[in-house]
């Protein structure tokens, strides 16, 4: 969701794809977050069974809250993304950046 090249109208990939969890206050009890926990643990054991979404409709601003999508049948699955994701974090830690 990093935006579309001006240019080209190429989708933009960041070098890690990462999650961002936003939780208000007071709003959601222990035990609904440790549901979510188990939620996502539950994904990630699959890791390799889950595939992405393919957008087939996007509004021109905020495309990431306002879009259709539908399953990819290709592509890669959230396991192949984890496993490039951690190897490009220990790449950046080793190389210093």
């Amino acid at each position: 969701m990093a935006g579309r090249d001006p240019g080209t109208g190429a989708n933009r990939h960041p070098p890690l794809e990462l999650v961002r969890l936003a939780v208000p206050r007071r709003v959601y009890t222990s035990r609904q977050l440790e549901h979510a926990a188990d939620a996502t643990r539950s994904v990630l054991a699959e890791a390799d069974a889950v595939r992405g979404l393919r957008i087939t409709y996007e509004a021109p601003v905020l495309r990431h809250f306002t879009r259709a999508s539908s399953t990819s049948e290709r592509g890669r699955t959230l396991g192949t993304i984890a496993r490039a994701t951690r190897a490009h974090s220990r790449n950046s830690i080793e190389s210093g950046g």
